[in-house]
């Protein structure tokens, strides 16, 4: 079986997921688990490794144990007022099941997550990809309102909310692209390193080029996250701006010169 197949559903996953309206549908949220699902049985399949990695030590069992919980309220619904209400409680034993399926399609994806990154080079188109849909959503959450904000993609009404792009809820939106932008940032300072390398070697051209393209795209992000007036993203932004600038000036040959040109570029 090739070791690529878990990886394209998985990256399938991370695509379709934020395009389908962020996947809150139900319909979406099928099409998403069992994406999610047949990575995890395909790398099952080939045998899971890495289990010293952090997310299957820390972070795998407490989704498991939030999963318990939800399979407890799933098999005794009865609501909160009710007499034996002592242990877990669901109202509503679909959404209960629903959201069920979805904290076990994310266990799923962090049990098979370290093997699909093992392989050569899986780590950079992974967060690539999550910079390029954060990139693809900004623009059409951008052009969504240039047009007054009327139909997703220009075909589906919107309806009562106020979404941004495909996202029914500009706040996941904005949470969406937030994660993107870290990793873009992480993607310019590893650039901007090597571009270092390049300039002492006489070839700048390529990466100066290459770092202008990031630097462009991060910025669509960052004004398509103040484009969604949520007003803990734009916090976030702006964190994530001295975040920068203390990343950067770890770069520079001088700290004080370093810290100078780091404050201009935050406050620019």
């Amino acid at each position: 079986m090739p070791g690529w197949l878990p990886e394209l559903f998985l990256f399938s996953a991370i695509c379709f997921g934020p395009l389908a309206f962020g996947a809150v549908e139900f319909w979406a949220q099928i099409i998403l688990e069992v994406l999610i699902f047949c990575a995890f049985i395909l790398c099952a399949i080939q045998g899971l490794r890495s289990p010293s990695s952090p997310a299957r030590r820390f972070v795998l069992p407490a989704v498991g144990l939030i999963v318990l919980v939800g399979l407890m309220q799933w098999l005794a619904p009865h609501p909160v007022a009710a007499p034996s209400s002592l242990g877990p409680f669901t109202v509503d034993s679909g959404a209960t099941g629903k959201a069920l399926l979805l904290w076990c399609a994310y266990a799923a994806a962090l049990a098979c997550l370290p093997q699909i990154l093992a392989r050569p080079g899986a780590i950079k188109r992974f967060s690539w990809l999550i910079f390029a849909m954060g990139v693809v959503v900004s623009v059409i959450g951008i052009s969504q309102l240039g047009q007054g904000n009327t139909a997703y993609y220009g075909l589906r009404p919107v309806g009562i909310n106020w979404p941004f792009g495909p996202y029914t809820n500009r706040n996941h939106a904005a949470s969406m692209m937030g994660m993107a932008l870290c990793v873009g940032l992480g993607i310019f300072v590893e650039g901007f390193a090597r571009w270092r390398s390049h300039r002492e070697a006489g070839k700048t051209s390529e990466k100066t080029a290459f770092q202008v393209l990031v630097l462009f795209l991060i910025v669509i992000i960052g004004w398509g996250i103040i484009k969604t007036t949520c007003r803990g993203a734009v916090n976030a932004l702006f964190i994530a701006g001295i975040v920068m600038a203390v990343a950067l000036n770890e770069f520079s040959d001088r700290r004080r010169a370093g810290l100078r040109w780091s404050l201009r570029c935050l406050l620019c």
